[in-house]
């Protein structure tokens, strides 16, 4: 677990790095390099910074980042190089000694960051680490982990998060410091100062799927009598296959959005959170239209065609299956995901559902009228 979230640790181990923007020189359409890599655009990120060294050398902001793109990308020897070549030039610069930091971590190099954490030390109790600078306070709290000092990295993590409440990055490694040391309370708290929605807040999320439900119903009505409930069920399915391939496609679409709003001048991710909540409410709201669409016809078949002596008997199976099977994805989507990603895993559920439909539709025909004959 502690590989896990502080590989977690190392892909935001930069989101501090724009803060310090006062420090770039103002090439507006090289300014999108932070934004490219929030949203997992390392091949433009990689571009781009490249591009921006190649006019200012000098900038330590965009070092950084360029080493994050080529972090992501596997280009660990290059990352190491550059990074260690600017903290050569400038040993007193915080964030880029944070940077070389979990990059040795991530690489296993105990050797490589001891003589950091020493020097961060030596900065800490010198006075000469400006308090008031939640990156420069990150960079502590990490020289100090690895010397496995928790109580003292919690300590500068929290007062990171006081500094600036809205730096995505100290709520980030709070966060996942907190979760390491078995503290889910607060790291929950400092997560949803990341996420900005609550769980007071999960109406946004809910509500759209009971107004789908209501809705359902409501239109269940109008054209169940007209279509029958077999194509009704099988226009449920339908309804579903739609909405995972909607999910699957979210990303793309969010990265259009982005692109766009780099081009109005937003921030980044924080500017896109939106769409996301915006996908995944509309998706909850379609998917209670399809729960409407399968559940009650399926049941009302069931009922009416079902002898009374055996009615009990089935229903009490179904409902067993029903537990059963919906443990299966618990156990198995996400091991699935974190090998071929979040998308795969829609597409593939919407296979299945296609599957169910086109099964449907060969058996249809050939159903007799009552499951059960007298």
């Amino acid at each position: 677990m502690k590989a896990a979230a502080w590989g977690l640790a190392l892909g935001l181990a930069f989101e501090a790095a724009p803060a310090s923007a006062a420090r770039r020189p103002a090439i507006p359409e090289l300014a999108r390099t932070a934004p490219a890599l929030r949203t997992g655009r390392y091949e433009d990120a990689l571009r781009l910074c490249h591009l921006h060294l190649a006019r200012a050398p000098g900038d330590l902001v965009e070092t950084v980042l360029c080493a994050r793109a080529e972090t992501a990308t596997g280009l660990y020897p290059e990352a190491r190089r550059r990074l260690e070549a600017a903290a050569a030039a400038h040993p007193g610069d915080l964030p880029l000694r944070d940077a070389l930091m979990r990059l040795y971590e991530a690489t296993g190099d105990r050797a490589a960051w001891k003589p950091l954490v020493d020097a961060s030390y030596v900065d800490w109790n010198g006075g000469q680490v400006d308090r008031t600078k939640p990156a420069d306070l990150r960079a502590i709290a990490t020289a100090v982990r690895l010397d496995e000092n928790w109580k003292d990295a919690n300590d500068v993590l929290r007062d990171a998060v006081r500094a600036d409440r809205k730096e995505v990055g100290a709520n980030l490694d709070w966060g996942t410091l907190l979760l390491e040391k078995h503290n889910a309370a607060d790291a929950e708290t400092s997560f949803r100062e990341v996420l900005k929605v609550g769980e007071r807040n999960v109406v946004i999320l809910v509500a759209p799927a009971g107004i789908g439900v209501i809705f359902g119903l409501a239109l269940l009505n109008i054209i169940g009598p007209r279509i029958g409930r077999s194509r009704t069920i099988g226009a449920g399915l339908i309804v579903t296959l739609t909405a995972l391939l909607g999910l699957a496609a979210a990303r793309p679409f969010a990265e259009i959005s982005q692109r766009l709003s780099e081009r109005v001048g937003a921030a980044g991710l924080g500017e896109a959170f939106p769409f996301f909540v915006a996908t995944v409410a509309g998706t909850a709201f379609v998917f209670g239209i399809a729960y409407s669409f399968v559940t009650v016809p399926s049941m009302t078949l069931l009922q009416e065609e079902l002898r009374d002596d055996i009615r009990g008997r089935v229903f009490g199976v179904l409902n067993m299956l029903i537990s059963v099977f919906s443990l299966l994805p618990l156990v198995l989507v996400g091991p699935i995901a974190d090998v071929w990603g979040v998308a795969p895993v829609f597409v593939v559920a919407a296979v299945i559902v296609g599957g169910v439909w086109v099964g449907g539709r060969s058996t249809r025909g050939a159903r007799p009228t009552k499951l059960v004959t007298e």
